[in-house]
């Protein structure tokens, strides 16, 4: 399936949001550049190169923030429509942003020589190497939740709390992380034998895990893939391949693949970071374009309504203007002595009449509005110019205006 659940209503979050073709083919050139770009480097990946210590903090400055945005934005997502896959994915992030900084800090030579935080030599490739675990169990766990949430969506009046359990779950894994990585560094597997050789063994089960990990969550996301989103968290699994790839071929520190699989991973968040940011700019121009075409319908229908209801007391006034009259002027005859019955009898009979033509007022109002072919009937004009003349007798009056005798 490659559509949103219903495709007849409009996407309002990246949760119903489809794919245009455009973005399909969008993914798979830089998906296909990605091969490309690692088809080049793989031969090389153990080249050493200069040690640059500054690169270090510098990618984790920019990988927090990317990490820390994109995070934000999917529990906004998740505000709006809410999702427990989106929940999944938005405390992953936040995991990962908060793992780094624990990283950077404990890393030998970024801002001291043994790190900031204390541990060991083991804790800063710990920390990365969790960090990216748990994001490929992240995002295969998002593949699976996708179909959950089409059976069992996250109720609206429980999102508010949900965020908030995920939210500080992914704090305290993070705390708990850290705390195993420096106070806990003892019991850990060595990573690194020195400042810059790895342990070749366990480096392959870490990184073959999460290599694994990460495949299945990309034929998973194939296989469901219905969303925007699932095409940007697609081309995410294959920059994850390819960096655990590259780290693989490279085996140790200050080499071609180890910097260049961490400037890929790098350079693919921020994209899929820049991608997220314009499709959401794009739902809120929607919603916006929405909400003053929704504004000005009903401005319209005020306008209509004003309209139909002064028709309405137009038409309604003259009948009872007549009614009143005929009402005063029968009470005037009733007055006389002795009492002109006959005269008294014909106002009776215009107020009468002048009731009809009101109900005959809104059963036109009622089927001017009925749908149906309306029926023709001929009219007496005369009949039309005498009534309202009869209507308006007391304002002519008024205004000193004589009008014609009234017939019968």
């Amino acid at each position: 399936m490659t559509g949103p659940e219903n495709p007849d209503e409009p996407a309002i979050s990246l949760a119903g949001l489809p794919p245009t073709a455009r973005q399909r083919r969008l993914v798979f050139v830089a998906g296909t550049l990605l091969f490309v770009v690692f088809a080049i480097l793989a031969p090389f990946a153990d080249t050493r190169l200069p040690e640059f210590d500054v690169f270090i903090p510098v990618s984790v400055a920019v990988m927090l923030i990317c990490y820390l945005i994109t995070s934000v934005l999917l529990f906004a997502q998740c505000s709006i429509a809410p999702s427990r896959s989106f929940l999944v994915l938005a405390s992953g992030y936040l995991f990962a942003a908060l793992l780094v900084i624990p990283h950077a800090l404990a890393f030998p030579g970024a801002f001291t020589a043994t790190g900031l935080i204390g541990g060991g030599p083991q804790t800063s490739p710990w920390l990365f190497f969790s960090a990216h675990f748990v994001f490929a169990v992240v995002l295969l766990s998002y593949s699976r939740l996708k179909d959950l949430d089409c059976v069992y969506a996250l109720r609206p009046s429980a999102t508010r709390s949900a965020i908030q359990f995920s939210v500080a779950i992914a704090v305290a894994c993070a705390c708990v992380v850290t705390l195993l990585a420096t106070a806990g560094k003892q019991y850990l597997p060595a990573i690194v034998a020195d400042s810059t050789h790895s342990v070749f063994v366990h480096l392959v089960m870490i990184n073959g895990s999460i290599f694994a990990i990460t495949a299945v969550a990309l034929a998973e996301l194939f296989i469901r893939r219905r969303t925007v989103l699932d095409y940007w968290l697609m081309l995410i699994c294959v920059a994850l391949i390819e960096e655990q790839s590259l780290f693989l071929l490279a085996r140790d520190r200050w080499t071609l693949g180890y910097y260049a699989g961490r400037i890929i991973w790098l350079i693919t968040s921020l994209v899929v970071l820049i991608l997220l940011l314009r499709e959401i700019i794009v739902l809120y121009a929607f919603c916006a374009r929405s909400h003053g075409l929704l504004e000005r319908e009903r401005n319209n229908k005020l306008l209509n309504a004003q309209a139909i209801t002064a028709a309405i007391a137009h038409e309604v006034r003259q009948p009872l203007t007549a009614i009143i009259a005929s009402g005063g002027a029968a009470l005037e005859y009733l007055r006389k002595t002795p009492p002109e019955i006959e005269k008294a009898r014909s106002a009776v009979s215009k107020m009468v009449k002048e009731g009809h033509r009101t109900g005959d007022v809104f059963d036109g109002i009622h089927a001017l509005f009925k749908r149906g072919d309306q029926k023709r009937e001929r009219i007496d004009l005369n009949e039309i110019v005498i009534s309202v003349l009869d209507s308006l007798r007391v304002e002519l009056m008024d205004h000193g205006i004589a009008a014609l005798p009234r017939i019968g």
